[in-house]
């Protein structure tokens, strides 16, 4: 049977968070010590998700972390993303509240938000051209039709992969690796409301852009 290609980031370079032999993809907002933070904390775990990714991927290093570790990277991100009455809703507020975090930990860059597709080969290209330039995506899906999708509305999640033989997509959810139909997730429809986000041009503050390994 021939391998099935898949277009995916830079190996070792996405978080990996180990506790007591179990290895969770990503955090989880499960893991913070208050009710609320769990009940909304998505958006910080997934920008801790991105920074993690993109200090390991800088810096030459694996990104493997024990659990009690990880914790304190995601309340670091939860500053930033600290949400509101109605979660953290907002894209542009995601992009804004990433790029200060990584200026004030000295590293330059810029973000962008894809959203409004007409057809799901739209979205889907947008996310396989992100992966191939060395970058994961923040996926905010806020409603959608599918109801085996309904846990994940509201909700920010980390796109990790793209399978392009079954045209799914793979994504860090709650610290498991799943993956999705992309015809059925980025289907455009007047009750789906989905957003992307990404960041590109990496760079020590004062130093010039750095190339993805």
């Amino acid at each position: 049977m021939e391998e099935e290609k898949k277009t995916e980031l830079a190996a070792g370079r996405f978080p990996l968070v180990e506790e007591n032999g179990t290895v969770f993809f990503g955090g989880d907002q499960e893991w913070y010590s208050r009710e609320w933070q769990r009940w909304a904390g998505c958006a910080s775990v997934t920008g801790a998700n991105l920074a993690a990714y993109y200090e390991a991927l800088l810096n030459g290093t694996e990104a493997r972390y024990s659990k009690a570790d990880y914790l304190v990277r995601m309340q670091e991100m939860y500053r930033y993303m600290t949400p509101g009455r109605h979660g953290f809703p907002d894209p542009e507020k995601f992009v804004a509240r990433f790029i200060r975090y990584e200026a004030d930990h000295g590293l330059a860059c810029s973000g962008s938000i894809f959203h409004g597709w007409t057809d799901w080969h739209q979205a889907a290209d947008h996310v396989r051209n992100t992966l191939e330039a060395g970058h994961p995506l923040a996926l905010l899906v806020l409603r959608h039709t599918e109801s085996s999708f309904e846990e994940n509305t509201w909700h920010w999640m980390t796109i990790t992969g793209y399978n392009n033989l079954r045209d799914s997509f793979e994504i860090s959810n709650c610290g498991e690796k799943e993956e999705h139909d992309a015809a059925l997730i980025f289907r455009p429809h007047p009750g789906n409301e989905v957003w992307l986000a990404s960041f590109c041009g990496f760079r020590r503050i004062g130093q010039p852009e750095q190339q993805m390994q």
